[in-house]
C-alpha cells in the first residue's frame, strides 16, 4: 500500500518523490545480489495509468523490468488490474478517487476504464510471451477503495502469490505487524531525486522486523 509510484516516470505524494521503477537504484542492488533464487512480484501496474501514460509505454517500462529481472534467474508474478472492482465503481466515485489520489490526471471515467481494459489484456499477454505468471486478486478482498485490498485480506495476498510460484510451504504465518512497525514501515521515504547517494549504497531506508527479516526502500 504505497504512495502511486510510476514504473517510469517521476511520482511523488505529500512532498515525497519517487523516481520511476524502471530506473530505481533496486537494479545496481540486484547487480550485487549474491542470493541464491529471486522471487519478484511486479504489482501496482495500474498506478502509471493515473498519470496518463499510454497503455504502451506502461507495458513497455514493465516488459523491461520484467527482462531484468529474469536475466538474474528470478521467478516472476504479475498482478493483473481488478477490472471486476473497477468496471462495478460508479462515476461519482470514480472521480472523487481521481481528485483525492491522482490530483492531476484529467482521464474521463469511460477513457480510465478503456485503458484499464487494454493495459489488462497487453500485462497477459506479456504474461504469455515472458512465461511468467500472472495473479488476479478476489474482488471480495477489495473494499471502498478500489486499488488496494483490504488490510484483513493482506496476508491472504501475500499467501496466494507465494502459493503461485509453488513456495507456499515454505512460508510460516507469522504475527502481525505492531502497529508501531507498520507506521515505521509507512512513513519510510527514499531521499528527494537529485540528492546524491553515496557509492554502493543501494537503499535509503531500511526497516529490520522482529523475526530477522529485512525490508528496504529503493
Amino acid at each position: 500500500m504505497g504512495f502511486g509510484r510510476s514504473y517510469g516516470r517521476e511520482s511523488g505524494f505529500l512532498g515525497k518523490k519517487f523516481s520511476g521503477i524502471s530506473c530505481a537504484r533496486i537494479w545496481e542492488a540486484l547487480d550485487n545480489n549474491s542470493a541464491s533464487s529471486t522471487i519478484a512480484f511486479v504489482t501496482d501496474v495500474g498506478n502509471d495509468l493515473g498519470y496518463e501514460q499510454p497503455v504502451d509505454e506502461i507495458i513497455a517500462w514493465v516488459e523491461t523490468c520484467v527482462a531484468r529481472l529474469k536475466q538474474h534467474g528470478a521467478d516472476v508474478v504479475l498482478t493483473d488490474l481488478p477490472l471486476g472492482v473497477l468496471t462495478a465503481m460508479s462515476e461519482a466515485k470514480f472521480y472523487l478517487l481521481r481528485s483525492v489520489l491522482f490530483p492531476s490526471c484529467k482521464l474521463s471515467w469511460r477513457e480510465m476504464l478503456d485503458r484499464a481494459t487494454g493495459l489488462s489484456g497487453r500485462l497477459k499477454e506479456l504474461a504469455k510471451t515472458q512465461n511468467v505468471s500472472i495473479f488476479t486478486v478476489p474482488n471480495a478482498w477489495y473494499g471502498f477503495d478500489p486499488i488496494h485490498p483490504r488490510s484483513r485480506f493482506m496476508r491472504n495476498y501475500w499467501r496466494e502469490l507465494f502459493a503461485v510460484m509453488a513456495s507456499d510451504n515454505s512460508i510460516t504465518p507469522g504475527r502481525q505487524l505492531s502497529l508501531r512497525s507498520y507506521w515505521r514501515l509507512r512513513t519510510l521515504t527514499t531521499p528527494g531525486l537529485g540528492r546524491k547517494v553515496p557509492e554502493g549504497q543501494f537503499s535509503s531506508r531500511q526497516l529490520l522486523l522482529a523475526d530477522g527479516s529485512s525490508i528496504a526502500l529503493y
